[in-house]
């Protein structure tokens, strides 16, 4: 009787210490400092770049999530468009990952068209394997897409995807996706993982509005949708500013140059930034929420203005857990 209980305790104790084994390393998973990573959004891609360089090695980045081509409707097609351009090599290391931007209107011409969204998954796919080859960026291990699906375009979209994925797969890459605010409300995209962009959170159209670029409390209603979100996340945070312009306090556009739109007299030019303040806000938020979202922590973008905008200190508040 005395052997059973003996070994009745004993396999109660083993059983308790594996339990707290267990958790241990589920807590040990979420207090790993993240991996560090950046978006590199513009045409010309320069890693040799002297302020480039040596962020990347002073701020330990291990990650460039680099924009290939963006997809637009040209003539009623989608086209590829701005493509890339490097310049210099990536540092040794350093593991690149092809984003393809498509605008929604994209989604909204292929429609129900299964044979149009095949399609384009192909021509994509085949473009990402060229482009990587010619600008010596390999070997890549995943491709993104970013969209700003809604609604109406959510199951062009998600067929897309669908496709783009066993695709992918087939040449041994996982897909990701950009999921945006308003994105986490609708069914968990058919991905293999996410983005979660932290950032274009409030309306740039609005003058009154001073951070449309970053205010948590703008996203309130969606992050009840966050912890139980079916998917696997990163968070992307903003370090870009934004030049908007009014005319008679009505909004006119994003300049990105000074010829993008004509300036009339009484026109006026707003500097919209990013608050660090707003950035440790969010990030306080959603490690709350959902702490394995910051297992990878991504700077959007990686530019030279951008990155003179934040102290080293700053970056390091950013990038811990």
């Amino acid at each position: 009787m005395n052997e059973k209980r003996q070994s009745g305790f004993c396999t109660l104790l083993l059983a308790s210490l594996l339990i707290v084994m267990l958790a241990g390393c589920r807590r040990e998973g979420h207090t790993a400092q993240p991996r560090r990573s950046v978006y590199c959004w513009q045409t010309t891609f320069a890693p040799n770049d002297s302020t480039v360089a040596a962020f990347i090695r002073h701020q330990r980045i291990t990650h460039i999530y680099l924009r290939y081509f963006d997809v637009v409707m040209t003539n009623g097609t989608p086209m590829p468009n701005a493509s890339v351009n490097v310049v210099g090599r990536v540092p040794k290391g350093v593991t690149v990952t092809p984003v393809v931007y498509i605008t929604n209107d994209c989604m909204k011409a292929i429609g129900q068209n299964y044979t149009e969204a095949t399609d384009l998954a192909n021509k994509i796919l085949r473009r990402v394997g060229q482009m990587t080859s010619t600008l010596q960026l390999g070997p890549v291990n995943e491709l993104q897409i970013d969209c700003d699906w809604t609604i109406s375009t959510r199951r062009t979209y998600f067929d897309f995807l669908s496709v783009l994925r066993n695709l992918a797969h087939e040449q041994h890459l996982q897909l990701s996706t950009t999921i945006r605010f308003h994105q986490l409300t609708q069914p968990v995209p058919p991905a293999d993982r996410g983005v979660l962009m932290a950032y274009n959170t409030g309306d740039v159209r609005d003058i009154n509005n001073r951070y449309p670029i970053l205010n948590i409390a703008d996203v309130k209603s969606y992050l009840r949708f966050l912890a139980t979100y079916k998917l696997s996340l990163s968070t992307a945070y903003p370090i870009f500013s934004w030049r908007v312009l009014f005319r008679g306090d009505h909004f006119v556009g994003i300049l990105h140059s000074d010829d993008d739109y004509p300036i009339l007299p009484g026109d006026k030019i707003i500097t919209r930034d990013t608050d660090l303040r707003h950035i440790l806000e969010a990030h306080q938020t959603i490690s709350e929420l959902r702490p394995d979202a910051h297992d990878e922590i991504i700077l959007y973008d990686l530019q030279t203005n951008n990155i003179k905008r934040f102290q080293v200190s700053d970056y390091e508040k950013i990038y811990h857990r």
